[in-house]
């Protein structure tokens, strides 16, 4: 159960670190400046810090429901928002609307960790949160070679 879970978060890095071609995406698909980009940008990050602070602590301490749930919750709402991201065909609303489905997106990092100290003894979270730095840390470097490719894949040819 622990190596599924490990593999899990490796796979949520691997999807974030993704996110640094979403510029190229915008810009192929849409035309999207750098202006519009950050400022979309902005609006995402401020809408994972209200679910973060906000959300999070109403769904999971007040409504007491489960770390399991709402990470199945969150996962599926991501993947609902990130395929239709991936489907839309206008910038406003299909490709906005369908970001927005996905705004808890950064909470299952959270949850993850959560549910982690409650797997393992009370002596083992060290070496487990050491194993999610490490898994953190060597993610970027994996998904380097991803996104080269992805590059030259998307490049336009001359």
């Amino acid at each position: 159960l622990l190596f599924v879970q490990l593999f899990a978060y490796w796979l949520y890095w691997i999807c974030i670190q993704g996110e640094s071609l979403l510029h190229m995406y915008q810009l192929r698909a849409f035309g999207v400046s750098v202006e519009d980009f950050t400022r979309y940008n902005i609006v995402q990050q401020a809408l994972s810090i209200f679910g973060l602070f906000v959300v999070m602590p109403i769904v999971s301490g007040w409504m007491g429901v489960h770390e399991t749930v709402l990470l199945t919750c969150i996962t599926g709402l991501s993947g609902v928002g990130l395929t239709g991201a991936a489907f839309a065909r206008n910038l406003w609303p299909e490709y906005y609307v369908a970001n927005f489905v996905a705004f808890m997106y950064y909470c299952q990092y959270a949850i993850v960790r959560s549910l982690f100290t409650k797997t393992v003894e009370t002596d083992e979270v060290g070496k487990i949160f050491s194993a999610l730095a490490l898994i953190a840390a060597a993610s970027p470097m994996i998904n380097g070679f991803g996104a080269r490719a992805a590059s030259r894949i998307a490049a336009p040819s001359r």
